[in-house]
């Protein structure tokens, strides 16, 4: 394959001397091997919305045209009945859904081959981005391949990058870098040889980049830098070089705007996509500098790791606080030095930009994303970090012996691809499905009111299956520790009532259900709480008629009507109720109602028989 000019200086050995191709071997064997314990994996989280309740996902091919036209959680928000207002102008990255309707027609559900898939893209993902830094980005500078080479495995061995890999759903996070690099690498191609088949490769390479998620924009601005760096062009020149892809972005922007529409501008009263609800614009500001910060200690020091970050896990912060003055100094800083390298053209420049530009588009500056952190959202900006410390530490110990630097590399390096992979291990593992993830994490982010009612379900849940009846009641209490924990951080957040309203009623601490219920209803009053309350109350009236009470009983049975008329259950058992006090009428009255919402119903037909 043709390629540019190489550094030839044979006078300085290499710290890995070892051929490109065994290079790109260790690298491929090494990301599979990292994720291999993810096959086991199942799905949870963002996969129901995007594979297991699309409709256009399990169509297969022929939802695939649905899923060009539409928003990517178009279905999904149909489905479940949310707002469409969430909707409006928001994600349009129909690649990655794409693939999955053909997983999907091609191998039906199988988690295990989509986890394959996830990291076979990632295996591959790593090999071109070290072909990148090996033969184009480093290959004219001295220890060039001996950065992209150590670049191209702390890479590969971030812990960070697990959420993009073991999650099904992020699919849209590696084809997105994928087919970013590739760009770079067909337009470069390009720039050497001037063939044609190399431009049209480069072209159609962004547009999937651009449906496979928006970091892809970056490259209008990406793309001339690495013109004017490489390519020895002239600012103007390298401006002019990158039209044909500004082209299309442009036809990107218009199927787009086809598709989902204009941005909308809907200003959300849910504190779990507008996390800055709260915050006044001076702490909205200081919080997400404090966020930045907290990405780049993450890039440094990857533990411990979480699915979320959400409200209040991350507490608001002010311009007094020394994080926030912090982030400040140092991107600041970072902005500056990339600049300067741009002026002086130095390589180093592109990894710097890439890193900066990436992470804007995450930052919630230019555009509420809907989250305040998440580690998938740093995984374009983490090869722009490796990049520049690979070529800090090699920097830093050039000046040793030949023998000394190789062995302090090669011993960093084991150290770092042993204890990383410890923790990208472990961390797959709890990614095996919905309960594990949301009642591990919730101990790691114990202020996140999503972070405690997902747990506070996982436990209920758990504790539906769970056959031994005082294990059973143990992850009972453990919900309601997560509600509670939930309630006092937010005070009105109805789905933690909810948690704490089921767990109760499954505990038959029936007053309890009862009272916390009630409050999730007078903060949503057309929601389904009124269908559990209406069934706390149905539990209640059952115990107390079990005890002798059947005026008590039959009063909280009458609650419950009143809370979901349409029950036919609840209509039955109070009749029965009405049968036991000897009030006839009110027992006939009761049955017939039940006959009138459920005819098929034996039981009060016999009821009704019964009577005198």
């Amino acid at each position: 394959m043709p390629q540019l000019k190489v550094n030839t200086d044979k006078t300085t050995p290499s710290v890995f001397p070892f051929t490109f191709k065994t290079k790109s071997i260790f690298l491929i064997v090494l990301s599979f091997i990292l994720y291999a314990n993810t096959l086991q994996n199942g799905y949870l989280l963002d996969d129901n919305m995007t594979i297991t309740q699309n409709d256009y996902v399990q169509q297969g091919f022929s939802g695939i045209p649905d899923i060009l036209t539409h928003d990517s959680f178009d279905s999904f928000m149909k489905k479940t009945g949310l707002d469409k207002h969430k909707l409006s102008g928001g994600r349009y990255r129909p690649l990655s859904i794409i693939i999955f309707a053909i997983e999907h027609s091609l191998f039906g559900e199988s988690t295990f081959l989509r986890h394959l898939i996830n990291i076979f893209f990632y295996s591959l993902l790593v090999f071109v981005l070290f072909y990148f830094l090996d033969k184009f980005l480093f290959a004219s500078i001295k220890g060039g391949r001996d950065i992209a080479f150590l670049a191209a495995t702390l890479f590969a061995v971030h812990p960070i990058h697990v959420e993009a890999v073991a999650n099904i759903k992020s699919l849209d996070e590696i084809l997105s870098l994928l087919l970013i690099f590739l760009t770079f690498i067909s337009v470069l191609f390009y720039f050497k040889n001037k063939k044609i088949l190399f431009l049209i490769l480069g072209l159609l390479c962004y547009f999937f980049a651009l449906l496979a998620k928006e970091y892809a924009i970056t490259l209008l601005i990406l793309l001339p830098i690495l013109f004017y760096l490489i390519g020895n062009k002239k600012p103007i020149q390298a401006i002019v070089s990158s039209l044909p892809y500004l082209g299309i972005f442009i036809l990107y922007i218009i199927i787009r705007l086809h598709a989902i529409g204009l941005p909308g501008h809907w200003a959300s009263n849910d504190i779990s996509i507008n996390p800055y609800l709260f915050a006044t614009p001076s702490q909205a500001i200081a919080t997400k500098l404090f966020v930045l910060e907290k990405y780049l200690f993450m890039l440094f020091i990857p533990y411990p790791l979480s699915y979320d970050y959400n409200y209040a896990q991350i507490p608001y912060q002010n311009f007094v606080n020394i994080p926030v003055t912090l982030s400040i100094l140092l991107y600041t800083g970072i902005t500056a030095w990339g600049i300067w390298l741009v002026y002086k053209k130095n390589i180093l420049a592109f990894p710097v930009l890439f890193f900066l530009l990436n992470l804007t588009l995450v930052s919630n500056f230019l555009m509420n994303i809907g989250a305040t952190m998440g580690e998938r959202l740093i995984f374009h900006s983490s090869l722009g970090f490796v990049t520049i410390l690979s070529y800090g530490l090699l920097t830093a110990v050039k000046k040793l012996s030949y023998k000394i630097k190789q062995a302090t590399i090669f011993t960093l390096l084991t150290l770092l691809i042993i204890v990383f992979g410890i923790e990208i291990w472990n961390r797959n593992m709890v990614w095996k499905n919905f309960e594990t993830i949301t009642t591990h994490d919730v101990h790691t982010v114990p202020n996140s009111i999503i972070a405690n009612n997902y747990a506070a379900m996982s436990y209920i849940y758990l504790s539906e299956i769970e056959k031994d009846s005082v294990k059973s009641k143990i992850l009972l209490r453990q919900a309601v520790d997560c509600g509670l924990r939930a309630v006092h951080i937010m005070q009105n957040y109805y789905d933690a009532y909810v948690r704490l309203g089921t767990a109760y009623t499954q505990l038959n601490s029936l007053d309890s259900a009862i009272y916390y219920l009630s409050i999730a209803k007078n903060i949503r009053p057309d929601s389904n709480s009124k269908k559990y309350l209406a069934h706390a109350y149905l539990l209640n009236g059952c115990y107390l008629g079990k005890k002798g009470d059947m005026n008590e009983a039959i009063q909280q049975m009458l609650k419950g009507t009143n809370e979901t008329p349409a029950d036919a259950d609840i209509w039955y058992n109070l009749g029965g109720a009405y049968y036991v006090a000897h009030k006839y009428d009110s027992a006939r009255f009761a049955w017939t109602r039940t006959l009138q919402l459920d005819p098929s119903n034996s039981n009060a037909k016999n009821g009704l028989n019964a009577l005198p």
